[in-house]
């Protein structure tokens, strides 16, 4: 197949997986890409993280082509509400890398997942079929895994997802906020393609990838880029910093930047365009000093 119909995939709002499956995608531009950014979005959202006070437009009109796409089970892609599977999730990531390389060939592509995404980027660079990209950008990833959890609870968990995957878990109120951007909590629960109740088996499936994130994290091999808020209740400091820790120690050649401000929804808070100033040098230069300056905490030594 051509690489002008691999574009009308793009532009047509789908790209068309290897199994067939069509996952809605949408393209911002940019005129003359330096770069290209693969996006994964985070549970129960969709590809509308990435423009709803996202970073895609912003990214696009600075020189950088920006792709978001809805995952399995989210958003308007197949087997919304229910849990595609980790490994599927994570091959979809890698053909929508080579796809973006097709696309764009000589151009450098970056794979870039907030909180689940995160977690899927990370599970995608340890497959046999992910292209070499560029590097990766890690925004919040989801390393809360089954250890963070009580036996109690995982016991629960498990029992329940497994005779009873599709029931709804009971709506009740969040126990942490997510951003300092009221804006953006409003935005996201009046949109009707987010999914606003979880499954058990969407949840069990989630805490699963995340637990093989944590695993898999340390033996990442490409260029990351790994940003996180010191006020991320969903993804905790004790369960992040042993990770990176453990990243420091294996050699991953990693940036990591910590922003005192920031928030689990880091790319859509109050200060999302110092952390996307820092995204962007670091695409244009790995080996130079972030300008906020974030990369210089001491958090996970």
């Amino acid at each position: 197949m051509s690489v002008a119909s691999r574009e009308a995939w793009f532009d047509g709002g789908f790209a068309v997986m290897p199994d067939g499956a069509r996952l809605p995608v949408k393209a911002w531009k940019a005129d003359v890409p330096k770069a290209v950014i693969v996006a994964t979005h985070g549970y129960n959202n969709t590809h509308g993280e990435f423009e709803v006070f996202g970073p895609a437009p912003w990214f696009a009109a600075r020189g950088v082509t920006f792709y978001a796409f809805d995952q399995r089970g989210f958003g308007n892609a197949p087997m919304r509400g229910r849990w595609a599977g980790a490994t599927r999730m994570a091959r979809d990531v890698a053909a929508l890398a080579r796809l973006a390389q097709a696309t764009h060939p000589g151009v450098p592509v970056y794979v870039l997942g907030q909180s689940m995404g995160g977690a899927v980027t990370i599970l995608a660079t340890a497959l046999r079929d992910m292209p070499d990209v560029a590097g990766v950008i890690l925004a919040a990833p989801g390393l809360r895994g089954w250890e963070q959890m009580s036996f109690a609870r995982q016991l629960g968990l498990r029992l329940t997802a497994w005779l009873k995957p599709d029931e709804p878990i009971p709506a009740g109120a969040q126990a942490w906020k997510g951003t300092d951007n009221e804006a953006l909590e409003v935005a996201f629960d009046n949109d009707p393609a987010r999914l606003h109740q979880s499954a058990y088996g969407t949840i069990s499936g989630l805490a699963g990838m995340m637990s093989k994130a944590r695993r898999l994290a340390p033996r990442i091999r490409v260029p990351v880029l790994f940003v996180y808020g010191a006020h991320d209740h969903a993804i905790t400091k004790a369960s992040v910093a042993p990770i990176v820790r453990k990243m420091r120690e294996a050699n991953v050649p990693m940036v990591f930047a910590y922003y005192e401000d920031g928030w689990h929804s880091i790319l859509n808070g109050l200060n999302r365009e110092t952390v996307w100033e820092d995204m962007l040098s670091w695409v244009g230069d790995k080996a130079k000093e972030l300008p906020s300056g974030a990369d210089k905490s001491s958090f996970g030594r």
